[in-house]
């Protein structure tokens, strides 16, 4: 007798026999032999409880327990991120009858099936949204727990399940809305249903299998890497089997191997050469085609060598070919987007030609998954086959209510994909996982798994026995197939890592996908070395005990710093960018401000009917949290004079001087934190960035960097953390306790606190003044806020009569066409801005001639007719063109047919009359005069028609004759000259001397437009013969006329793509019939013409 314990009305009796363990209970009075590894742990002693539990069922439970409190504990905490709210919104819309279109912009449709269902079960909220996510992280430390016992041995399936548990990006990720918590489960049950297969061969595995990878395929792209994974393998091993099998010729086995490597050889050579050389030339093309067609006929050679030494039966009989071929045929027609980008064609071409295209592919790639599919067993092929597509439909038609969409997952996901490689999405550099996200946070598993290759590689583990995991998988091949546990897990760990990093889109939420068999294999190190200090129990003290205990203390200290850095990214710094397992992440503003608004609704209107207005950025998460709001505004980024009945309108940074017009002095403003990135100063070691270093010593016409320049460099940006204390302190700190403060002192910069963060997105919200009095108290000079537009009264609707031209490059196309000149003719020149180019057209839109193209002064030479930016445009009265050319700073004159004259002006701060910064308007009088508006120097050249200096005026300032940011000019009959005073908001009128030398102000008036100070915000202005003035308001979409007195006569345009709208105003010109050209720079980029009749007249 080994152990008796007695506990109220139960005995267990625990005894050995021989080398056998028996446990036996008296209420069933029949032994059980517990297995060998089992009989080497203490884990099945019973526990002295009423329910007879023993340790390892105690310790299962209490990890599961943990496990749920972490992964529901406050779920809904942290504020969604950009990529949750593109997984929310169509769930949402889903669960509220709008349907569900594939995207696979957003990924496979089952996560939005599941937080639909979550929603339909819960509620909506930000809670519900994670509880999915939460499930199948619990999920996934259950599997370890339960299904991996028999191969990780059961303390390495305990130690897996807490590695799972406290792992800090299963953890993280374990409570964010993305497919990656879904996609480990995908990944653990796929490795699980491969080794009880080659273990047992069951049917319901297949099935299993079958299951899983259908599954995988209705949810992420990364489905193909993951099938790409699993055929390497399982041919790698198929291979393996083949030749350690009887063969009946040794000459046969040996021409088999020689065939498979040729067959290698050649496919990968073709392949390799394809991804590097990217061939474009028929000659290439052609010799990777044979070495292709030459890889396949050796593979077609193998396949006759092996049948003729081993037989058709023995190739069948491998469990493994079940795999290989159900797999395989699985997923040949998702494959049909490869063919035809390999061969240079688009996958996501969906003209009729395209389509044709891709349904001849998918039709052949199904034809050859047929024949094969009925080759190795017609029967159970169909139900397997049916089994997937039948879940691949289900999930792709939206439950047969969007039948394009199972062809949008044919050829879409994968398609897409392949597109998006080449974006290179975050730019991360080739060494983030293996040298910077795992031993950041996933160190603990990579330790675990070095130490399994290490276990493996001396002991010679890569199989194991039928159930006994820790024992060599040749020594007993009569008791069954052997198990390549461990072969498998390092194999997909370090072919993950290989994949992901190759990959263009390198994201840290796809570290998880790297960590996953980490963690396995970690956990079967854990178990070994249980198992080995097993034997030693009894025995004295030794080196192999000592290192044994070693190598436990190094993995338990590992495992409490684990749990540290998985706590503080999960619970504390989940909202900051303190922590890199993050990228595009928001900030905690928008949870505050809407907790604000929330306040401002219920006590202004009972409920959540307040008008609360955002832009395209705060879309972001707003898109999600005002979904319950009726009168949300998404204006994106075309604000207009509608949002002043806003009570709150919140927008990004970029959009701050669009939104000035609009909430002038009635709203009172918040600045909030919208979205932060992590620190990314080892950025600094990518090729591109020590390339750049290099050319910035070297010059520009240095040649390529070599590799070993590179880790020259690179050392040098990495060697002293090994030659100074201060630089390897301060990384430890940020290591250690994600505190930045000594490398902002080493850096001498305050871009690392969270109020300075060097790589945000700020949102401010504007909140009506009168709105602000009432629920706050907030004391403002008048709280009766009056929010009417001070030229509501004269805003009318006019349409153009003529509309000129669209977005584009090509002759007649614009893309931010500026100031505009009329000819004698009644032709127009247009300074067509950001094609760097003049066009000169007829009134009907006729191209006449066109002349230049981009050069940047600042880079080299800028001969005449190149332009940067070209803004301003005059026709003098000897038909000259002048033209600014603002961001080369000069001012370039040609003839009525573009040929370059003369050019003058330089890069400065108004030291000389020709040193220009930024210059925008430009106007000639009748005596051949050239005004020149210096925008940045603030102040107005004059220069005379052979473009000698005359005078100047202007100086800046905010009194009468200063001026602050000047940008149009306009002359009228009587040689006033008229000038947008852009910043101080007004029109001055300044007129000549006798002399002409000097320029006084004669008058002025205020205007209610230019709230905004951004680079597009700049206005020009037009005088037709009777004196009245015409103004743009580039961003408040509209064109402003006054009286000769600065009386307000009338508005029109509002913000919109319509005829009788703008999206950014800019240049005015009068015709000679007195109508009104005006320039639209914005996102319509064209030309629109007003009549006379429609705009003045005497009096107006």
């Amino acid at each position: 007798m080994y152990l008796i314990i007695k506990e109220h009305n139960y005995v267990w009796q625990v005894f050995r026999v021989s080398d056998k363990i028996f446990y036996m209970t008296s209420e069933t009075n029949l032994p059980v032999v517990l297995s060998r590894e089992e009989n080497q742990s203490k884990l099945d002693i019973p526990l002295r409880r009423r329910i007879p539990w023993n340790l390892e069922t105690l310790l299962v439970i209490i990890i599961i327990a943990v496990t749920l409190v972490s992964r529901f504990y406050d779920l809904g905490a942290r504020v969604l991120s950009h990529d949750e709210v593109n997984h929310v919104i169509p769930s949402y819309d889903y669960y509220q009858g709008l349907g569900y279109r594939y995207d696979p912009l957003s990924h496979g449709p089952l996560q939005y099936h599941l937080i639909a269902l979550s929603y339909f079960l819960f509620g909506d909220n930000d809670f519900t949204s994670r509880i999915p996510a939460a499930v199948f992280s619990v999920a996934t430390v259950v599997i370890a727990l339960l299904a991996f016992r028999r191969y990780l041995g059961r303390a390495g399936a305990l130690a897996a399940g807490v590695m799972f548990l406290i792992s800090p990006y299963m953890l993280f990720y374990g409570r964010y809305q993305r497919n990656e918590a879904f996609i480990v489960v995908w990944g653990m049950l796929t490795i699980y249903a491969i080794l009880r297969y080659l273990e047992k061969g069951e049917t319901w595995v297949l099935f299993l299998f079958t299951a899983i990878n259908a599954f995988h395929f209705i949810d992420k792209a990364t489905s193909f890497i993951f099938a790409a994974q699993q055929l390497i393998f399982l041919a790698a091993y198929f291979l393996d089997r083949l030749t350690r099998r009887e063969w009946s010729s040794r000459n046969l086995r040996q021409t088999f191997i020689l065939a498979v490597a040729g067959m290698l050889v050649l496919l990968a050579s073709a392949g390799g050469m394809y991804m590097v050389l990217k061939p474009e030339s028929t000659t290439l093309i052609g010799l990777l085609a044979l070495l292709g067609i030459l890889g396949l006929a050796a593979g077609v050679v193998a396949v006759v060598i092996v049948v003729k030494g081993i037989g058709w039966e023995g190739v069948r009989s491998e469990r493994v070919l079940d795999l290989l071929m159900l797999l395989g045929t699985m997923i040949l027609p998702l494959l049909a987007a490869l063919p035809l980008k390999l061969a240079g064609l688009n996958p996501l071409d969906y003209t009729p030609a395209g389509i044709i295209r891709a349904a001849i592919v998918i039709g052949i790639l199904t034809l050859i998954a047929v024949v094969l599919g009925i080759w190795w067993g017609k029967k159970k092929w169909l139900l397997h086959m049916a089994l997937f597509y039948s879940i691949f439909a289900v999930f792709y038609s939206t439950f047969f209510t969007n039948p394009q969409g199972v062809a949008g997952g044919l050829m879409g996901a994968l398609g897409y994909w392949m597109e998006q490689q080449a974006v290179n999405r975050g730019g991360q550099p080739f060494y983030y996982y293996a040298l910077f996200q795992i031993p950041l946070y996933e160190f603990l598993p990579a330790f675990g798994m070095l130490l399994a290759l290490t276990i493996a590689w001396v002991k010679r583990l890569w199989q194991a026995a039928p159930g006994q995991p820790f024992a060599p998988g040749n020594m007993d091949e009569l008791a069954g197939q052997p198990v390549p546990t461990l072969a498998l897990i390092i194999f997909w760990a370090f072919s993950s890592l290989l994949a992901f990093t190759y990959a263009g889109e390198k994201m840290p939420w796809l570290t998880i996908h790297i960590a996953m068999p980490m963690i396995l294999a970690a956990g079967w190190a854990v178990g070994w070395l249980f198992q080995w200090g097993s034997r030693f129990e009894h025995h004295a003290w030794g080196w192999r005990q000592v290192l044994r205990v070693v190598t436990l203390l190094v993995l338990s200290l590992l495992a409490v710093l684990t749990v540290r850095t998985a706590f503080r990214a999960a619970y504390i710094n989940y909202d900051f960018p303190l922590e890199y397992l993050v990228y595009a992440h928001a900030a905690d503003g928008p949870k505050i401000l809407l907790s604000e608004i929330e306040e401002i609704s219920r006590r202004t209107t009972g409920g959540l009917d307040i008008v609360v207005a955002y832009d395209n950025n705060v879309r972001y998460p707003y898109w999600w949290y005002m979904r319950h709001y009726p009168n949300r505004i998404d204006f994106a980024t075309e604000p207009t004079r509608d949002l002043q009945r806003a009570a709150v309108i919140v927008v990004s940074e970029e959009n701050y001087g669009k939104i000035a017009s609009v909430v002038r002095e009635n709203y009172v403003q918040f600045d909030f934190m919208r979205m932060w990135w992590p620190n990314q100063d080892y950025w600094s070691l990518k090729w591109d960035s020590i390339a750049a270093e290099r050319n910035a010593a070297l010059g520009q016409d240095a040649s390529p960097m070599s590799i070993g320049e590179y880790l020259v460099r690179a050392w040098g940006h990495i060697s002293p953390f090994f030659k100074d204390a201060k630089v390897r302190s301060a990384i430890w700190q940020i290591w250690f306790n994600r505190d930045y403060t000594e490398y902002a002192a080493l850096k001498k910069s305050s871009a690392f606190t969270l109020e300075n963060w060097n790589t945000t997105s700020r949102m401010r919200a504007y909140i009506r003044k009168d709105v602000a009095s009432l629920v706050w108290g907030y004391q403002t000079a008048n709280t009766e806020v009056t929010i009417s537009d001070p030229y509501e009264a004269i805003k009318q609707q006019l349409t153009p009569d003529r509309v000129i031209g669209r977005p584009g490059s090509e002759q007649g196309q614009f893309q931010s066409p500026r100031s505009i000149a009329m000819a004698t003719d009644g032709s127009l020149y247009v300074a067509d801005s950001r094609n760097n180019r003049i066009q000169h057209l007829a009134e009907t839109g006729a191209v006449i001639n066109s002349w230049g193209r981009y050069a940047d002064v600042a880079q080299g030479d800028a001969p005449g007719s190149t332009f940067n930016e070209p803004w301003g445009i005059a026709v003098a009265p000897n038909g000259n063109v002048y033209v600014v050319d603002t961001w080369n700073y000069r001012i370039q004159k040609f003839s009525a047919d573009g040929e370059f004259l003369s050019m003058w002006g330089t890069n400065g701060f108004g030291e000389s009359p020709f040193a220009f910064y930024g210059p925008r308007g430009v106007a000639v009088d009748a005596d051949g005069k050239v005004f020149v508006v210096d925008t940045g120097n603030k102040r107005i050249v004059v220069f005379d028609a052979n473009d000698n200096y005359i005078t100047q005026f202007g100086v800046p300032g905010m009194g009468s004759g200063q001026l602050d940011e000047p940008v149009g000019i306009a002359l009228d009959d009587h040689g006033l000259v008229y000038i947008t005073d852009t910043w101080n908001q007004r029109i001055q009128v300044f007129s000549p001397d006798s002399s002409g030398l000097i320029y006084a102000t004669v008058n002025s008036w205020e205007v209610s437009a230019w709230y905004g100070q951004s680079l597009e915000n700049k206005p020009f202005i037009a005088v037709d013969k009777y004196q009245n003035v015409f103004i743009s308001d580039p961003e408040g979409c509209r064109v402003i006329e006054f009286s000769s007195t600065g009386v307000p006569l009338k508005t029109w345009g509002d913000c919109g793509f319509s005829e009788s709208q703008f999206s950014m105003p800019v240049g005015l010109a009068m015709d000679n019939l007195g109508g009104l050209w005006v320039s639209d720079a914005g996102e319509n980029n064209r030309l629109l013409h007003f009549s006379a009749s429609a705009i003045s007249g005497p009096g107006n």
